[in-house]
């Protein structure tokens, strides 16, 4: 692993990946990369584009058009949604929710990167993770396929929500 490869490899790391956005010098990217990869650590696969999705646009497109202080996005994943959405609103505060370990860890990693609006919580939107009216709008794209008890985990989703549920109902050829 990585403690075992070179002592104190994240600090080393942590502390290049520091200076290059401290001193803006692109030209230390790559043996900042270089030097991570050399000690095993793993870099994220962020799920942002220069091109949104469409659906995505409609979302962001919903909200503009109301007044919001915060969000609960369940199943944040890859960040499909989340991350243009932190870019359109900054001043609005986000919560991620997902049962992933994987997913969670990324969103924390984003948080820690900056981003510290953003909090994550590892639960199952079934599970009722928070009281009633926490949030002002909630979020479901690209996860309702992915939930076994999809009325629940709605139900759950609109007595979080304070104002506005945004739901993404995916349509397949066959059904």
């Amino acid at each position: 692993g990585i403690k075992n490869a070179v002592p104190n490899a994240e600090i080393i790391y942590e502390k290049a990946c520091e200076l290059f956005i401290k001193h803006n010098k692109f030209e230390d990217c790559a043996k900042i990369l270089e030097l991570g990869k050399d000690n095993g650590i793993k870099l994220h696969y962020f799920k942002k584009s220069d091109r949104t999705l469409p659906r995505v646009n409609k979302v962001i497109g919903f909200l503009k058009s109301i007044y919001f202080e915060n969000l609960l996005d369940v199943g944040s994943g890859r960040g499909v949604f989340l991350l243009p959405f932190l870019d359109e609103f900054p001043n609005v505060s986000v919560m991620g929710l997902d049962v992933l370990d994987k997913r969670v860890k990324l969103l924390e990693d984003i948080s820690l990167g900056g981003v510290m609006r953003l909090s994550v919580k590892n639960a199952n939107i079934c599970d009722k993770p928070f009281a009633d009216n926490s949030f002002d709008v909630v979020t479901m794209l690209e996860v309702l396929e992915h939930i076994p008890n999809v009325r629940e985990a709605i139900r759950a989703a609109v007595k979080i929500a304070l104002y506005f549920d945004e739901f993404e109902v995916i349509s397949w050829l066959s059904n």
